[in-house]
C-alpha cells in the first residue's frame, strides 16, 4: 500500500457518525484513547473469543481422540521401547475370563435351595 492510496472511515462519536476521507499519507493514526467499543462490538467480541476457545477445545478434543485411536498403528516394539518389566498380573487372559464367567453363572444357580421336604400348608 502506497502513501497515495485514497481511504474512507466511519467514525461513531457522541451518538453521531463522522465520516472522514482523504489520503493516507496525509492521515495521522487515531490515538488509542479515542477509540471506543461499543456495547454492540464489545458483545461480538465476547462471542467471537467464546467461539474460539470452544473451536480451540474441539481441535484438541479431535486431536486427544486420534492419539487414543492410534494405539495399534505403531509399530510394536515402539510400545515397548522403555526397559521396564512387563508385569502379566496387570492382564486378564482368555481362560482366566472364562474360568471367571464360569464361577458366576454357577454360584448363581447353585445356590438354589432344593430342599422341598417341609412345606407349610395353610
Amino acid at each position: 500500500m502506497t502513501g497515495t492510496d485514497p481511504f474512507g472511515e466511519v467514525i461513531f462519536q457522541n451518538r453521531k457518525y463522522a465520516i472522514r476521507k482523504g489520503i493516507i499519507s496525509q492521515s495521522s493514526p487515531v490515538p488509542q484513547g479515542e477509540i471506543i467499543n461499543t456495547k454492540l462490538r464489545n458483545e461480538k467480541n465476547r462471542f467471537f473469543h467464546k467461539a474460539d476457545s470452544i473451536e480451540q477445545l474441539r481441535q484438541w478434543l479431535v486431536a486427544e481422540d486420534k492419539k487414543m485411536r492410534d494405539t495399534l498403528k505403531k509399530p510394536l516394539y515402539e510400545y515397548y521401547i522403555k526397559d521396564e518389566p512387563i508385569d502379566i498380573n496387570h492382564y486378564i487372559f482368555e481362560k482366566e475370563k472364562q474360568n471367571y464367567y464360569n464361577q458366576l453363572w454357577r454360584k448363581k444357580y447353585m445356590d438354589i435351595d432344593l430342599d422341598t421336604g417341609h412345606i407349610n400348608l395353610p
